[in-house]
């Protein structure tokens, strides 16, 4: 069975929308795609970085966030460690912050190249330690 979307006007089998109960069919008039677009667009505008913000505040946005992070740190566990030791010497003086490695940029980010060696670490600014996290993957 298929079916147009109001937004896009093309014809598309019924998996390609949202379930939604008030709708005679069962199913969203837009289809996946144009609801991920329109949903992408506000989550990047003043108005939805501003309700993200505060929501994120709320009980249930500390609740998700901390569920999150629980999950990620047991999936990451040597990345965690590796950082929770480098960010405790930083802090108590055994490692120093140095400049950017590339660009000599004086804000500069830890990259760890092996996480089993947590104070073996190399400084990148922001920029090129994106493009170097990248190159990796």
């Amino acid at each position: 069975m298929n079916k147009i979307c109001s937004n896009c006007g093309e014809s598309k089998p019924i998996d390609e929308y949202y379930c939604h109960p008030e709708m005679k069919d069962g199913h969203l008039n837009k289809c996946k795609e144009c609801v991920r677009k329109r949903v992408s667009k506000y989550a990047k505008s003043d108005r939805g970085r501003q309700v993200a913000k505060i929501w994120w505040r709320t009980e249930k946005g500390r609740a998700k966030q901390r569920r999150h992070l629980k999950i990620y740190r047991e999936q990451n566990h040597d990345k965690y460690k590796a950082r929770m030791i480098a960010n405790n010497a930083l802090r108590s003086g055994k490692l120093i912050r140095r400049p950017c490695l590339i660009c000599g940029d004086i804000k500069s980010e830890m990259h760890h190249n092996d996480y089993n060696k947590p104070l073996d670490v190399t400084w990148l600014c922001r920029y090129h330690h994106r493009e170097l996290e990248k190159e990796e993957r």
